[in-house]
């Protein structure tokens, strides 16, 4: 993969992010069955082509659990993902190449041509964001009625945005 000539912002924290990154997370590079499941929801919920589960390292991000997509690492300024773990809401994107920040990013412009995009910040106890949820996929599509309305499962109080605050 070429680099991305887009350097994603650093938390004023990073460094403490990563080292909890290192402790709770560790050098686990194996596929858990349990987290194959929530990327499977995720990829469902949407009706995306792939959904990933990424933890963000200092200069990568690899993936815990991936389902529809054969990727196992990307750089970490190639990674969306690295954008939203900068909030603590949900970036959503309904087509990368409408939003200024992405239209020309290397994932959407290069293989694997991101479309959508939507994914959730994983947030430990101790606060630190460490990786995302994510569902991709090669089409633009829009947020599915019930995330826009409010009413999915268990999902009621969850809100998509567009854009991170700071966007």
């Amino acid at each position: 993969m070429d680099r991305s000539p887009i350097k994603f912002p650093f938390a004023s924290n990073e460094h403490a992010r990563l080292r909890e990154v290192r402790e709770v997370i560790g050098p686990r590079r194996d596929k858990d069955p349990f987290l194959q499941q929530i990327a499977e929801r995720a990829r469902l919920l949407f009706g995306s082509q792939s959904a990933v589960i990424s933890v963000v390292e200092s200069d990568h991000q690899w993936f815990l659990a991936n389902v529809g997509i054969d990727l196992e690492a990307t750089p970490r300024d190639y990674a969306i993902c690295s954008r939203t773990i900068m909030s603590d809401q949900p970036l959503l994107l309904a087509d990368a190449r409408e939003h200024h920040e992405f239209a020309t990013h290397p994932s959407v412009m290069l293989e694997p041509k991101v479309r959508f995009y939507a994914g959730a910040p994983i947030v430990l106890s101790s606060g630190f964001r460490v990786g995302s949820v994510c569902a991709i996929d090669v089409e633009p599509r829009e947020m599915p009625a019930k995330e826009r309305d409010g009413g999915g499962r268990g999902q009621a109080r969850q809100r998509w945005y567009t854009s991170p605050v700071g966007l």
